[in-house]
């Protein structure tokens, strides 16, 4: 998602990602209590103390576009992943940036094709902490699985969520 006044090419980068809307990122968007009242039908609403969220991923984001772009929710509005905010900076132009939307696609492309549950990042989390591959493990699928969506969130973090990188 891009603030209202993004130059078209960071326009372009968020409209081929979609992946803050899709639920491959996150599970949860917070939405500000005076959004609440004007949310459509199926959009499940969470609400812890006067904080608001909707589970993601939003019925708004159909074929790659949010179809209330127009009127999205102020964290839609606001929210720059750690991509964007690089290509903000110069410091990743936009070929490049498309490259990495296009690798995170076919990340979680990989990830589905073994278990169509697993794009959601809600689903993978759990399925990771359930599914630990065990020392020895035969269960190829399983553990091809397990690796996958391990090596998908690393590269979310990395490129996508705006996480500290750690070095070692």
């Amino acid at each position: 998602m891009t603030t209202a006044a993004q130059p078209p090419d960071a326009t372009e980068l968020c409209i081929s990602c979609g992946l803050c809307c899709n639920g491959v990122l996150y599970s949860r968007t917070k939405i500000e209590s005076h959004e609440v009242s004007g949310l459509t039908a199926g959009l499940r609403v969470d609400q812890a103390g006067d904080h608001f969220r909707f589970q993601q991923p939003c019925k708004h984001h159909c074929e790659g576009r949010c179809v209330i772009y127009s009127q999205r929710f102020t964290q839609c509005r606001t929210f720059q992943c750690a991509l964007l905010k690089r290509f903000d900076a110069g410091e990743v132009a936009l070929p490049e940036a498309l490259k990495a939307v296009a690798e995170a696609k076919a990340m979680v492309a990989r990830v589905a094709a073994l278990d169509p549950g697993s794009a959601l990042v809600v689903n993978r989390i759990a399925r990771r902490e359930e599914d630990f591959p065990r020392p020895g493990a035969s269960d190829c699928p399983r553990t091809r699985l397990w690796l996958e969506s391990l090596a998908l969130e690393l590269f979310l973090d990395r490129t996508f969520r705006n996480k500290p990188v750690v070095r070692q």
